[in-house]
């Protein structure tokens, strides 16, 4: 009797949970989904809540059909954990990648799941490199071609140099704004006593290829050694020019010669490889249990 009042208690609690964050659509339409993905989710760590925040944040946050967006909170909570995200910010992406770049939750899977591989190619954070694109939301449906892929390359690039998405956008509207930039560059070059020319930059971002952008800026920068014999006005004239501050300056000379992305063949990572073989052990025996409550549960 206490191992069926356990069970149902349980279970019980999974659907109320289901109940409160969704209503009554939730504990009769939605409950059973959510139970029935529970003991992959819980041999991941994870829970009935954090699918039910995947779906909440797809469904609300980029109008995703709510049966579509349960169907999918398992696969993204796997992809999440593989990745070091929480499920919200793993949501955030799926939902960018698929709302705004057109892709399938397959191309959106393996998108994502190649950005992290780039970014460990490159020695570069994942983690943050993830959360960079998963924040930027207005950089990637201004810039986001061919659902998202040339945002990858910029993002790997942005944490390489110590920048945010954010900080590369506006460099790239900075130039695009064509008589303004023209004429800061004229005025910067009165100042250096040197040419330069950003037409090919304003090309590579008016196309939307940041990181070649980039690449191109920082050619036109000069060495470190370079910088450091500027004065101040000089160097002002050079970050205006480039719509940034002093600081980001400095870390734009100072990252040159570390910009080589490397291509890579990719594999699928899953979400139980990110814990140790202790963790998945135990998370085994909660799974079981959660099984046991699946089955168990609605008769």
């Amino acid at each position: 009797f206490k191992v069926f009042k356990s069970v149902l208690v349980s279970f019980s609690k999974q659907v109320d949970k289901v109940g409160e964050s969704f209503g009554v659509m939730g504990s009769q339409n939605l409950a059973q989904g959510f139970i029935d993905a529970r003991p992959e989710a819980v041999k991941l760590g994870m829970d009935v809540e954090d699918l039910v925040n995947i779906t909440s944040v797809l469904s609300t946050e980029f109008g995703m059909a709510i049966d579509k967006a349960s169907g999918l909170s398992l696969k993204i909570a796997d992809s999440s954990k593989a990745m070091g995200l929480s499920v919200d910010l793993g949501a955030k992406l799926f939902g960018m990648f698929m709302k705004l770049g057109g892709l399938s939750a397959d191309q959106a899977e393996n998108l994502a799941e190649s950005t992290y591989q780039l970014a460990v190619a490159n020695k570069v954070n994942p983690n943050a490199v993830m959360k960079e694109i998963a924040n930027n939301t207005e950089f990637f449906a201004k810039f986001a071609k061919e659902g998202g892929k040339n945002i990858q390359q910029a993002a790997v690039q942005a944490v390489k140099l110590g920048i945010s998405l954010d900080t590369v956008g506006g460099i790239a509207e900075g130039l695009l704004d064509f008589q303004n930039s023209l004429n800061k560059e004229i005025e910067t070059q009165i100042l250096l006593g040197r040419n330069l020319n950003l037409q090919r930059a304003r090309e590579l971002a008016l196309s939307g290829d940041h990181s070649a952008m980039m690449s191109e800026i920082l050619k036109q920068l000069g060495g470190e050694a370079e910088w450091n014999k500027l004065n101040f006005i000089q160097r002002k004239a050079m970050s205006e020019l480039l719509n940034v501050d002093v600081t980001t300056m400095n870390k734009l000379v100072k990252g040159q010669g570390d910009l080589s992305v490397k291509a890579k063949s990719f594999t699928d990572i899953m979400g139980k490889d990110a814990m140790s073989d202790l963790t998945a052990i135990l998370n085994k025996f909660k799974e079981m249990s959660a099984e046991i409550v699946k089955r168990l549960g609605p008769t």
